[in-house]
């Protein structure tokens, strides 16, 4: 089988971890016989970025905010030698939270180590001195985290508290947002939002990019409503709620994104969990870090 053949080329050459982080052939033995076919489809159109993929397309993130400061007329180095880089963090911020793996990226970036500092830190200096921010992350899905991180009140100094969206001023220095993916919809709803963040994203996906979509550029056009008519029948069995893309386990995803996508440091809940999760006795496809 070709898919099968793809699979373990990727394997072979280092693209693709063993089958202790990547199980094809047992997430497939979780379908009938008679589904196995459209199963086959939807592993297909999975894509897997290993840390050094990654690692060039954050790079490539990086390079289109050189290319736009540079046009703003600015030297790179000038704006470098100024900027603190921090990022988004969760409702609970963690050490797990994955803009802490870019952090440690950007500090290979000529970025100065000294103003790669944490949200609180880096809302004092721009209060303080109008001081360039930028967040670096992996992914924006919906964009709640980074809304969560505009929105939250931090305590910074001499008990003072404020959050970036109290402190923003339209007419100070622009914040810029790194990530290595970002989905139309999470940009559009930061706008919506009125989180006054420039997104820079290395790739920008769409509606076109899931795997549920009618009209999915992952699968053959003529298969892409039987995929999706699988993924809601055996999501269904599992018991993956249908929550309108709030529970971070729906069957569709988180915002109901429907992606296909796994990092090799963790895998965005914005993709569909029948390829991550091991609910009820699924074997997926990916195991979870």
């Amino acid at each position: 089988m070709a898919v099968r053949r793809k699979c373990q080329f990727f394997a072979a050459i280092g693209a693709w971890p063993s089958e202790d982080c990547i199980a094809p052939r047992v997430f497939l033995d979780n379908f009938d016989p008679a589904d196995r076919p459209l199963a086959v489809e939807l592993l297909d159109a999975f894509v897997y970025y290993n840390h050094a993929q990654i690692r060039e397309t954050f790079q490539f993130s990086i390079r289109q905010l050189q290319n736009k400061i540079r046009l703003a007329g600015l030297a790179w180095s000038e704006y470098a030698d100024r900027v603190v880089v921090t990022y988004p963090t969760g409702e609970d911020p963690s050490p797990a939270d994955s803009g802490h793996i870019f952090v440690r990226l950007a500090r290979s970036m000529d970025l100065p180590h000294d103003r790669i500092v944490d949200p609180a830190v880096a809302l004092a200096h721009y209060v303080n001195a109008k001081t360039p921010v930028l967040f670096v992350d992996d992914f924006l899905g919906s964009g709640s985290q980074m809304y969560k991180t505009w929105n939250r009140t931090y305590s910074y100094q001499n008990g003072i508290s404020a959050s970036f969206a109290s402190a923003y001023d339209s007419l100070g220095p622009p914040m810029f947002y790194c990530c290595a993916f970002a989905t139309e919809k999470g940009i559009s709803n930061l706008a919506r939002w009125g989180v006054s963040v420039d997104v820079e994203p290395a790739y920008r996906l769409g509606d076109k990019d899931g795997v549920l979509s009618p009209a999915s550029r992952l699968l053959d056009p003529d298969k892409c409503t039987a995929v999706y008519d699988l993924v809601k029948r055996i999501s269904q069995k599992i018991g993956f709620p249908d929550s309108a893309g709030q529970d971070p386990l729906d069957w569709m995803g988180f915002a109901q994104l429907g992606l296909a996508i796994s990092l090799e440091h963790g895998t965005p809940d914005a993709t569909i969990p029948l390829f991550y999760s091991s609910l009820n006795g699924w074997k997926p496809l990916v195991k979870l870090k």
